[in-house]
């Protein structure tokens, strides 16, 4: 269960009303949805959990409480289409990609919260409001990494396969600095390198590797920048049809000369073609849109 503090949170920019008809993607230990009941009655909330032991606790545990939410058993991914249309979904996991049931199982002007996880190493709470069409248009809310949705778990691995053919160059941009660039910086590059993964290696001496890869190929292009004290330039290795590092690095430098927006200032619109990430305005969509992960789940939406 995550910590009480966090699900408060989410609970909040919920904004749940009475008479509001609730879907929650993991149900986990039940806590959550015996919050719901509490405020929009048994009747308005239904539960959907993958695993069939946790299924079970949580019927019990709600039981025990003295509430009675409709609880399904399965994959939350597609939602539950027998209870829509919702005003609300509450997700209790991480997504990479927002399955587009869920928008098209909740009536215009509902809400969705979730922790929005694209590439698998920040999140970041997101709040969407369906707009009609399978479209819908949110704002972020601070940070959330869960554990992921178990449809969208993908092995986030840094695999320098081939590196006896990787090219060789050098850089004066220092890793560190993207790294270090915070949240906005995060999207920034989110939104102009698509499938992006990667991780940071930090050493007691202040060495720091910055490892990219595709995170949804294993055998794709990977990169590695290295970071080593008192030098003037920092090598490079790149292997693959993309070059991870030149992707990566003018994505951020593209975000310094539009002045370095954080967070706040970014929003994304869901529909089923893709995912546009924007900054103040959804009309300043940055590079092209997030293609759906599964063009068939998008189509079934």
């Amino acid at each position: 269960m995550s910590a009480p503090g966090v699900v408060i949170g989410f609970l909040e920019l919920l904004e749940v009303r009475p008479g509001d008809q609730i879907m929650e993607i993991g149900t986990g230990s039940g806590w959550t949805a015996a919050l719901l009941c509490h405020v929009a009655g048994d009747r308005a909330v239904t539960s959907v959990e993958v695993d069939p032991a946790l299924a079970a606790a949580a019927a019990c545990a709600v039981k025990a409480a003295g509430y009675a939410p409709h609880l399904i058993t399965g994959d939350g991914a597609g939602g539950h289409p027998a209870g829509a249309p919702y005003d609300r979904v509450h997700v209790t996991c991480g997504v990479a990609d927002v399955p587009r049931a869920w928008i098209a199982q909740t009536r215009p002007g509902g809400l969705i919260v979730l922790p929005w996880s694209p590439s698998g190493s920040t999140g970041h709470r997101l709040r969407l409001a369906v707009a009609g069409d399978c479209t819908a248009v949110g704002t972020f809310h601070g940070p959330a990494t869960y554990m992921m949705l178990r449809a969208q778990r993908v092995p986030a691995v840094w695999n320098p396969h081939h590196a006896g053919q990787a090219g060789v160059t050098a850089t004066r941009l220092d890793p560190r600095s993207i790294t270090d660039g915070g949240d906005g910086a995060h999207l920034a590059v989110i939104a102009r390198v698509p499938g992006i993964g990667w991780h940071t290696i930090r050493e007691q001496n202040g060495a720091t590797s910055l490892l990219m890869f595709e995170a949804d190929n294993p055998s794709g292009a990977w990169a590695a920048c290295d970071y080593e004290p008192g030098t003037a330039e920092f090598p490079v290795n790149q292997f693959g049809a993309r070059r991870l590092w030149d992707e990566v690095a003018a994505a951020y430098l593209s975000w310094l000369r539009s002045g370095s927006p954080g967070r706040e200032r970014y929003g994304v619109t869901v529909d089923p073609h893709g995912t546009r990430i924007w900054p103040d305005n959804p009309q300043n969509v940055i590079g092209e849109p997030l293609p759906p992960r599964s063009r068939a789940a998008a189509q079934q939406a």
